[in-house]
């Protein structure tokens, strides 16, 4: 292969003992990628010091730099992530972008809106096949803090 790939190991050690006779030891080695992008208001304008996090085998995260931008390092391949983002003050979208079998480097952006004390939450919890499950307690946290 051409390049300078990284890798992680699994399992990330192995122990072997007082060697009586000869082992065997086997590990399986995956490349780490990486997922960049910008936050940026509705004009396209970037912005500064956004909290980028991508949640999946590792969960790498990342502030914005003054243009909005942001990489996030050892995305494991053929992983699984939601990738959020969050901004005092505005709401981000997409709210955990879901990004499967990671293959290559991946770009993803995100477009903030200011935030207003009005706004409304909905949403849906389905099972796996897609059908709605009753009864599910969803409890809402953070803070309002930063609005005017």
């Amino acid at each position: 292969m051409a390049g300078n790939l990284n890798y992680v190991l699994d399992p990330t050690h192995q122990f072997v003992g007082k060697l009586t006779k000869d082992e065997v030891v086997n590990f399986t080695a995956s490349r780490l990628f990486s997922i960049t992008g910008q936050v940026k208001d509705k004009t396209g304008k970037g912005l500064a010091n956004a909290f980028v996090q991508a949640l999946g085998p590792f969960s790498p995260q990342a502030d914005t730099d003054s243009n909005g931008n942001y990489r996030l390092n050892s995305i494991v391949e053929a992983g699984t992530y939601t990738i959020t983002a969050r901004l005092n003050s505005y709401v981000v979208e997409p709210n955990g972008a879901l990004v499967t079998n990671v293959s290559s480097d991946q770009t993803l952006d995100f477009v903030a809106h200011q935030a207003t004390t009005t706004s409304a939450i909905s949403g849906f919890v389905r099972d796996p096949n897609g059908n709605g499950v009753a009864n599910v307690r969803v409890q809402l946290s953070g803070s309002l803090s930063g609005l005017g």
